[in-house]
């Protein structure tokens, strides 16, 4: 059987790392500790060729933690102060052993008064969720709480919140929520570059699928590219589940994920990617959070594919009038109709199949 199968992954856009529920800094207000869905130490660093390469463990980086780092803020007497950055920095990224705990010292100098740190940098808004989940989202810090706490803070200086209440609001929808969060890393001072500083290429991945509402996943970026090894894309996936084998490729499947994968025998490497919406066979995988450089989703119809991609390369359908099914491919990417609905998305390998 040649690999003809199709397909994989969407998103958007141009983000240097994989996309991914965020650990939370921490902050204390009136005496309790709470989720900061804000990271005011991005601000001190704007210029990423100055930012330390912060890491979560000593060699380690992680997609559920792109900063590299936790930190820990309290607002005092209306003023905000860093208290901790809990990260490790390393001399020599090549030996584990010149790994270091990361002290506010080394970072702040003579700013360190009384072990924390004025943040008079930091001009901005502070998002701090409160009371119960209402939804969660596996991108950035898109989850919905019952409430939120927005203070604004002025060179440090942090206004009383304003208490928005999120149970009387329509939720947005997750695929708009999680492009929010994707478009406001990209717009981050972080830009396009990596968050983990020259390490990542040496540190080890470790990632964690949270199953909840699926993942969100974006083509050719981090494991979710052609070539990459099976044991890493497994770091995220988790373990698969076998499927079918043929002489250059056998097929794996991910339900929790929602994804299929072909990998080429010779190599144990990807050859392509496959996104199921509810297609026939796979009515019992998640449903990933998808969505095209060009604005196609889930929702999308043959004509808004059309209006959106133009002219396909090919475009097959069945003999009878009913068109049950179709199927509209372009270079690197396919789409597969059934009964009118889109079931199949995905990137081709560079080969075309």
């Amino acid at each position: 059987m040649s690999k003809l199968f199709v397909l994989l992954c969407i998103l958007m856009c141009a983000t240097s790392i994989f996309g991914t529920g965020q650990e939370a800094d921490k902050i204390i207000y009136h005496g309790t500790e709470r989720m900061l869905f804000s990271n005011p130490l991005e601000d001190y660093y704007k210029d990423p060729d100055k930012r330390p390469g912060f890491m979560v463990a000593p060699m380690t980086t992680s997609t559920g933690n792109w900063r590299g780092y936790i930190a820990s803020w309290e607002i005092v007497d209306g003023t905000l102060f860093l208290t901790e950055v809990d990260s490790w920095l390393c001399d020599n990224y090549a030996r584990k052993d010149s790994c270091h705990k990361v002290k506010l010292t080394e970072l702040f100098g003579r700013k360190v008064s009384n072990g924390k740190v004025l943040a008079d940098w930091y001009t901005g808004e502070l998002r701090v969720p409160d009371g119960k989940e209402l939804r969660y989202v596996h991108m950035g810090y898109g989850s919905t709480y019952e409430r939120d706490l927005i203070f604004r803070v002025k060179s440090g200086n942090v206004s009383e919140p304003e208490i928005i209440d999120n149970t009387k609001a329509k939720l947005p929808s997750e695929t708009e929520v999680a492009f929010k969060e994707l478009e406001k890393l990209k717009q981050s001072p972080l830009g396009e570059k990596p968050a983990f500083g020259p390490a990542t290429a040496m540190a080890k991945s470790e990632t964690k699928l949270e199953p909840k509402s699926g993942i969100v996943i974006v083509p050719g970026q981090g494991v979710f590219s052609v070539g990459t090894k099976r044991v890493d894309l497994e770091a995220v996936l988790g373990d698969g589940k076998a499927d079918s084998n043929f002489d250059d490729v056998y097929f794996v499947e991910y339900p929790k994920a929602g994804v299929q994968v072909s990998y080429e025998n010779s190599k144990n490497t990807v050859h392509v990617f496959f996104l199921y919406n509810q297609q026939a066979r796979y009515e019992g995988f998640a449903i990933p959070v998808v969505k095209t450089d060009k604005g196609i989703d889930w929702n999308a119809t043959p004509d808004d594919i059309l209006k959106a991609y133009g002219k396909p390369k090919k475009d097959f359908s069945d003999e009878g009038p009913a068109k049950s099914w179709r199927r509209l491919e372009y270079p690197g990417i396919d789409f597969l109709f059934q009964g009118g609905r889109l079931g199949r998305i995905g990137i081709l390998g560079p080969d075309g199949n």
